[in-house]
């Protein structure tokens, strides 16, 4: 499970690099909001008919349009929303095994339960990571500049 983890996560960090975004939601306000904060050189509000580009939170935008800007096209604009996946994925991690060191440690007030093989515990944090890896949305979203994961990763 750990393996067919890895192997996803870098096989949609390979797309991500190589290809550029092109669904909707990025052409039509993730993109356009960053192109428009590099043409007036601010991150200013401007005219818009589409309201989505002004309301949608602004830190993944900023990351974008840095990175943008440091390597001048759009190439690697999908590589932060990647990013913010990895993390999620790496987090997942430790937050199932302090879950299990918390559930094999008990409490003096209650008893304690069946204490858990190490072997028990590496497959419960492998399938977490699996699930998370493998959430249909995230997946298709990783590899693109909008910014779901990142506000949940980082919000």
């Amino acid at each position: 499970m750990a393996i067919a983890s890895a192997v996803l996560v870098s096989g949609l960090g390979v797309i991500a690099a190589a290809t550029p975004t092109t669904n909707l939601d990025s052409l039509t306000y993730h993109l356009p909001r960053v192109m428009h904060w590099i043409q007036q050189q601010s991150v200013e509000h401007f005219p818009t008919g589409n309201t989505r580009q002004l309301e949608f939170a602004p830190w993944p935008a900023f990351v974008i349009t840095n990175l943008h800007l440091l390597i001048g096209d759009d190439q690697l604009d999908s590589l932060v929303q990647w990013f913010a996946m990895l993390t999620s994925v790496i987090v997942t991690s430790f937050v199932s095994q302090q879950l299990l060191q918390h559930w094999n440690a008990g409490t003096a007030a209650t008893p304690r339960p069946p204490l858990l093989a190490v072997s028990t515990q590496r497959r419960v944090t492998a399938l977490s990571c699996l699930l998370v890896t493998t959430l249909p949305i995230g997946v298709v979203e990783s590899i693109t500049t909008q910014t779901d994961y990142v506000v949940t990763c980082f919000g």
